[in-house]
């Protein structure tokens, strides 16, 4: 209460009301409300292509590299419809099949699909592991943009709408970038792209911690499956994420799309539902950091996270840094005394406990304010 006075006097009365608007929108109508576009939006992008065809809907075309293996009919189904409700056609499905003969309704349920939307390609594929199927999936794709996806995952209506944009408007970085996008925490204040570099103190950060992203990267030059090697096998259960690591090595950076652009479903034996049902997941996970610190030159210990399927990368520390610690104090002299005195180190072989006989490390200073 005593903020939205504060807010009527300091601001005014309608933006204290925008804002409590804002509050009850996010608080009683969740997620959706906040990350994905409103039902107008929709209509608008749809209205705008309809009847348009990927070669003059004015957006590069991204080819969707999915493996396929003994995936639940329902899961499928869903996943499906999911891209053939995209609001723009610029989308392409590649799908690899490497399905046991058990399960022939995958087959059966692609081709029903295909009958309907020419968009979707596929082939049957020897099974190989998630990573060698992905590398087969990328041999049907004809996209200027090659994106990542599981059948776990759903779409909302819009990410080819949104990726096919951020390529046209980003032209001159997206051309030799990857972008991606956030699925969990991401801000919904706005919706514009921001580019990261690998110089950026964040990138680090970002792309250690966990493999929570939604990555696209130009198909004529990355050409990852060439030059990097495609998805590799040692990394299965963490293969994206491995590729993505190599790709902002060999990039530069990334831009960033802060929208939630897919949902990731939990099954029986599926990461999605916790690491525990897949074992080797977290393995693979800190392999490919580690990969990642030693081809970049950096040197650190890849840990757990404080949450599945999150990682901590503890980082050596390299020379001798100087370290600032900025101390605010105002006539406390009991608090500082015991501050400065957990600070500064005891020589060895004293026993006075006054702050005359201590002295401050040599690569730092103490700033007293």
């Amino acid at each position: 209460m005593g903020y939205a006075v504060r807010l009527t006097k300091d601001e005014g009365l309608p933006t204290m009301v925008k804002r409590g608007a804002g509050f009850v929108r996010r608080r009683f109508f969740g997620k959706r409300a906040r990350y994905l576009p409103g039902k107008k939006v929709l209509e608008a992008q749809a209205a705008e292509m309809a009847g348009k065809t990927a070669e003059n809907c004015g957006l590069p075309t991204i080819s969707i590299l999915t493996p396929l293996y003994n995936t639940p009919e329902n899961y499928l189904r869903e996943f499906l419809d999911s891209f053939v409700n995209q609001t723009a056609p610029n989308g392409q499905l590649c799908l690899a099949d490497a399905s046991d003969d058990a399960h022939p309704e995958v087959e059966r349920v692609v081709r029903e699909y295909q009958r309907k939307n020419q968009r979707i390609v596929y082939k049957k594929v020897e099974n190989k592991g998630i990573a060698a199927n992905t590398n087969a999936a990328e041999t049907l794709a004809t996209g200027e943009y090659l994106a990542l996806a599981t059948t776990t995952m759903c779409w909302p209506p819009t990410p080819c709408t949104r990726w096919g944009r951020l390529s046209c408007s980003s032209a001159k970085r997206v051309s030799r970038t990857v972008s991606f996008t956030a699925t969990r925490r991401s801000s919904p204040r706005t919706s514009k792209s921001r580019w990261w570099d690998t110089s950026s103190p964040i990138m680090p950060r970002i792309i250690c911690s966990a493999a929570t992203t939604s990555v696209i990267w130009q198909s004529s030059s990355g050409r990852c499956i060439e030059q990097l090697g495609g998805e590799r096998p040692e990394c299965d259960g963490s293969q994206d994420h491995d590729l993505f690591l190599r790709l902002i090595e060999q990039t530069g950076g990334a831009a960033h799309l802060p929208q939630v652009l897919y949902y990731w479903r939990v099954h029986a034996g599926s990461t999605s539902g916790g690491t525990d049902a897949k074992p080797y997941v977290a393995a693979a996970a800190k392999k490919a950091l580690a990969d990642h610190l030693s081809r970049t030159g950096r040197t650190g210990t890849v840990e757990d996270g404080l949450f599945p399927s999150t990682y901590r990368v503890k980082w050596d520390i390299e020379g001798d840094p100087k370290v600032s610690i900025l101390i605010p104090n105002k006539d406390h002299t009991d608090d500082l005394e015991k501050c400065l005195y957990s600070i500064c180190q005891r020589p060895s072989g004293t026993t006075s406990r006054s702050l005359s006989s201590r002295t401050t490390p040599p690569t730092g200073h103490l700033c007293l304010l």
